[in-house]
Parts: C-alpha cells; sequence; structure tokens
C-alpha cells in the first residue's frame, strides 16, 4: 500500500485540492501503522467501517462526514 501511495497517489493529488482518505478494513488497530499510513505524502487522513453494510445510517443521511 504505502509503495503505491507513493509511486502513483502522491505524484497525481499533491499539486492538486483533492483530498485522500484511506479506507480499510482493520480487525485490530494499529497506532503507530496508522499514524505512519497518515503521515504518507497525499494522504489527507483514514477512514474507519466505511463499508455500505455497516453504515445504513451514513447512506440514508449522504453525509460520511463526522
Amino acid at each position: 500500500l504505502v509503495e503505491h501511495l507513493r509511486s502513483d497517489y502522491a505524484s497525481a493529488l499533491l499539486p492538486s485540492a483533492t483530498e485522500l482518505y484511506l479506507a480499510r478494513q482493520w480487525h485490530e488497530r494499529d497506532a503507530a501503522v496508522e499514524r505512519s499510513l497518515g503521515a504518507e505524502p497525499g494522504v489527507d487522513g483514514l477512514v474507519f467501517s466505511s463499508f455500505r453494510h455497516d453504515n445504513a445510517h451514513l447512506l440514508a443521511r449522504g453525509d460520511w462526514w463526522a
């Protein structure tokens, strides 16, 4: 993932105002890994539990922001 972020996404996103939020399925959280991913160039944040079947209320609301 990190190699892909660095080789493909960072070069495409850094000169723009586009924000990239990584959505992954974490079974166990790891603060060090989360900090590392969040610190990658072009990454604006991490998203947890963004899967449609887990979040019917957010889909109905049409708003994924906290």
